[in-house]
């Protein structure tokens, strides 16, 4: 039975719209080498690792936005994404935002102060002023990051009140539907929120996994608030569309599965796939993970990198780079979980 909200949430739509006209460039990931980084083109760059840039650096060719979790394994410790076009950085007060023409990519670093759950809702309000008050009108992909997420009993769990006060500024589904999104737990005590965001000028397409309920349709017993985002959102307009699946674990319909590591790794990349292949047959063109696409993992227990990253090596696909890194989860029983970011790859470049 679905709960009470603070609005009605509707449904993401169907692509069943026509691309956009008039949108340059492409965003990719730079998978093959940091080429691109070096030369500036890249607009921004994730860099697992707990810390900032040294404060007073001089600041690099876009936007390095700092992964706040231990690197365990992996192809590569930095995800550059980039545009075909000059990328202009800005810092406004407590934001660092990277602009192209088409996107906006900002992230917000602070203490958390009293509550999580007023904190993420100041944030998150923050983060909708940023985007409206330069155009970009259109959220599509939110990474989040606090410490001590399973805190808590019952509704007064830590990422239950996260929901909330999320919920306070999305609290129902923009056109396109909800953002994707993740919520990993910095293996540390609560101080630190961390939020990167990225929006556009145009409306994403939501799009839902056929194995799992939506999470916005969870039932009660997850919280007094159902989590706000999709299972993916798509940018077809893309010259090579992106297709950005939310952190994703071990779930079938709303309910856990599996107790031991490896088994839900395997679940969770079930998952991945059934999202990217629902994504390819609306689009018409290839978006399952490899070549052009990279992976994250979060391991809840470092102890069992050797084994997860062994597994990883022997199942992903040749192409696909991924970085396994240390992080909670937003259920206590779930182990692992996993996002991809893959771009569908021009017919003559595909192997």
């Amino acid at each position: 039975m679905a709960r009470s909200m603070p609005g009605p949430r509707r449904r993401g739509a169907a692509l069943e719209c026509a691309p956009c006209h008039g949108v340059s460039g492409a965003v990719m990931i730079d998978l093959p080498s940091g080429q691109r980084l070096a030369s500036g083109r890249s607009a921004w760059t994730f860099i697992a690792g707990r810390d900032a840039p040294p404060k007073g650096s001089a600041p690099a060719p876009g936007l390095t936005a700092p992964i706040p979790l231990r690197w365990l394994d992996g192809t590569r410790r930095d995800e550059p994404w980039f545009e075909g076009e000059p990328t202009v950085r800005e810092s406004a007060g407590d934001a660092t935002l990277a602009q192209t023409s088409d996107l906006l990519f900002g992230v917000l670093d602070h203490d958390e102060g009293p509550s999580i759950e007023s904190s993420v809702t100041s944030t998150y309000a923050r983060i909708t002023e940023l985007c409206s008050t330069r155009g970009f009108g259109h959220l599509l992909r939110l990474w989040n990051f606090f410490g001590a997420i399973n805190e808590g009993e019952a509704d007064g769990e830590r990422y239950r009140r996260f929901c909330v006060g999320r919920a306070r500024v999305l609290d129902r589904a923009p056109d396109g539907g909800f953002p994707a999104a993740t919520a990993i737990g910095i293996p540390e005590p609560p101080s630190r929120l961390q939020i990167a965001f990225l929006a556009s000028r145009h409306a994403g397409v939501a799009v839902e996994n056929p194995r799992q309920t939506s999470a916005w349709e969870y039932p009660r017993e997850f919280g007094p608030i159902a989590p706000g985002f999709s299972r993916a959102m798509l940018l077809p307009w893309l010259r090579d569309p992106l297709l950005l699946v939310s952190g994703t674990a071990s779930v079938v319909g709303h309910a856990s599965v599996h107790a031991e590591t490896v088994m839900q790794l395997t679940e969770a990349l079930r998952n991945v796939d059934a999202v990217a292949a629902t994504a390819s047959r609306r689009l018409g063109r290839p978006l399952l993970p490899g070549p052009g696409g990279a992976m994250r993992v979060y391991l809840r227990d470092a102890g069992e990198a050797p084994e997860v990253a062994a597994h990883l090596r022997q199942v992903l696909p040749p192409g696909l780079d991924w970085m396994l890194l240390e992080g909670d989860i937003c259920r206590r029983e779930l182990r692992v979980e996993l996002e991809l970011v893959q771009r569908s790859m021009p017919a003559e470049n595909r192997p």
